[in-house]
């Protein structure tokens, strides 16, 4: 997979659902759904995502690969922004 496609994917992903926040629902947070709760659930899904792809690896070497892999894709989706 490419790095740079996956990391501008997903920030444009979270780009849009940012976005679309308004103050008033960052005040009500507690009450269920909204924007937030969609933007919060997306980050959320993406970390466990990262983390199973690690972990269901066995051998240490290809758990490193991805580690760099995921690493590589955090670096230039933070330039994204």
């Amino acid at each position: 997979m490419d790095t740079q496609e996956i990391a501008q994917q997903l920030a444009l992903i979270e780009h849009r659902l940012y976005a679309k926040i308004r103050v008033q629902e960052c005040w009500e947070w507690g009450r269920a759904g909204g924007l937030l709760h969609d933007f919060m659930s997306t980050h959320d899904k993406l970390a466990s995502w990262v983390k199973m792809s690690i972990l269901n690896l066995h051998h240490v070497a290809k758990r490193a690969e991805v580690v760099d892999f995921w690493i590589t894709c955090a670096e230039v989706r933070h330039h994204c922004h």
